[in-house]
C-alpha cells in the first residue's frame, strides 16, 4: 500500500510537468510555508503566488477528497500524516500553486469561454453519459452529489478550468519526450532485482595462506573483467546558432518584399462579414419589410 502511495505521489511525469510550469511562469513571486500541520487556523497563508494567497483551508479542501479516494483505492487506513510523509501534501500544494499561476496568466491574457463551450464540455464529458452514450441528467446529478458540487458551482469551476486548460495546451503543445529518455525512465521504474545473502562466520574461515605468483596470474587471467578500467570516449561539439550567421541588416528590401508576396496568406486575415437575412414569400412582403427597417423598426419585430 505504501509503495502504491509513493508511486502516485512521486510520479516522474507529474514532477516534470510541475517543474515546467513553475519555470514557465518563473517571473511570478512564490512563497510557501512548510508548517501546514503545526496547528494553524484554516485562514493561515501557506503560499503566495503573485498577489494571491493560498490558505490552509484551500489545501484541506483538496486534500480531503484525495485522502478518501486513496483509502477507497488502496483498501486500507491512510491518515494525513502518512500522505504528508509520502509527498502527497507537497504534490497537492504544487497543484494549487500551478493552478493560481495559470489562472493569473489566463486573466492577464483575458482568456475566457462562452456559455456554449461550457455546455459542450458538460454534455461531451463521458462521466455524464448513460449506457446509450448520450447525456444523462440523472447520472449528472448523482456525480455532482458524490463530489459535493451544485450545478452552478460546476459551471463556475469550468469557467476557471477551461481557460486554464487552453493556456496549458498552448504551453505544452508539440512537446515530446525523446525515446531514449522514455526507455531509460521505463527501465528505472520497472527494474526489479533479487538478492541472495550468504553469511560467513569469521570463526569458520581458515587460513588460506599466501598466494604464489602463479596463483595470482591464474586468477587474473580467469577474471580479466575485474581489473579492466571502464571505457571512456571523447567528442567535440560544434554549436552554431542562427544569431551567429544571420545578419538582418544585410537582407535587401526587395528580398523581403518577394518573400512576403510568396507567403502573403500567412500574414493576412480574411475579411469576415455578418449578414442578417429575412426570407419573404413575395416581393410585396419583402418591400414592406425593407420599408419598416428603413423607418427604424427593430429587426426582430420585422422578421
Amino acid at each position: 500500500m505504501l509503495q502504491a502511495l509513493r508511486t502516485k505521489a512521486g510520479s516522474i511525469v507529474a514532477k516534470i510537468l510541475f517543474g515546467l510550469l513553475i519555470i514557465s511562469f518563473g517571473f511570478w513571486g512564490i512563497y510557501t510555508r512548510s508548517d501546514y500541520y503545526q496547528g494553524h487556523s484554516p485562514d493561515t497563508v501557506i503560499a503566495t503566488v503573485g498577489d494571491a494567497n493560498i490558505r490552509a483551508d484551500d489545501l484541506q479542501r483538496l486534500l480531503q477528497p484525495t485522502l478518501e479516494r486513496l483509502r477507497a483505492q488502496l483498501g486500507g487506513a491512510v491518515d494525513q500524516q502518512q500522505i504528508k510523509q509520502l509527498g502527497v501534501v507537497d504534490t497537492l500544494l504544487a497543484q494549487l500553486i500551478d493552478r493560481d499561476l495559470l489562472d493569473q496568466e489566463a486573466a492577464r491574457l483575458k482568456l475566457d469561454v462562452s456559455d456554449e463551450v461550457i455546455r459542450s464540455a458538460i454534455y461531451d464529458n463521458p462521466a455524464f453519459r448513460g449506457e446509450d452514450g448520450r447525456f444523462d441528467r440523472a447520472l449528472f446529478n448523482r456525480v455532482l452529489m458524490m463530489n459535493r458540487l451544485s450545478e452552478d458551482q460546476l459551471i463556475a469551476h469550468l469557467h476557471r478550468d477551461l481557460p486554464r486548460a487552453d493556456l496549458l495546451q498552448a504551453i505544452t503543445a508539440g512537446i515530446a519526450v525523446p525515446r531514449p529518455v522514455v526507455e531509460a525512465l521505463y527501465r528505472h521504474r520497472g527494474e526489479k532485482r533479487l538478492a541472495d545473502i550468504v553469511a560467513f562466520l569469521v570463526a569458520s574461515v581458515r587460513d588460506v595462506g599466501q598466494p604464489s605468483e602463479a596463483d595470482l596470474t591464474k586468477f587474473y587471467e580467469a577474471h580479466p573483467d575485474l581489473f579492466r578500467a571502464p571505457e571512456f570516449r571523447a567528442f567535440t561539439v560544434a554549436s552554431l546558432a542562427p544569431s551567429d550567421v544571420a545578419k538582418p541588416e544585410d537582407v535587401q528590401e526587395s528580398k523581403l518584399r518577394e518573400e512576403y508576396e510568396q507567403r502573403k496568406d500567412e500574414f493576412e486575415t480574411p475579411e469576415q462579414r455578418q449578414v442578417q437575412q429575412i426570407l419573404s414569400s413575395s416581393e410585396e412582403k419583402a418591400k414592406e419589410a425593407e420599408a419598416a427597417l428603413a423607418a427604424g423598426k427593430d429587426w426582430k419585430e420585422v422578421a
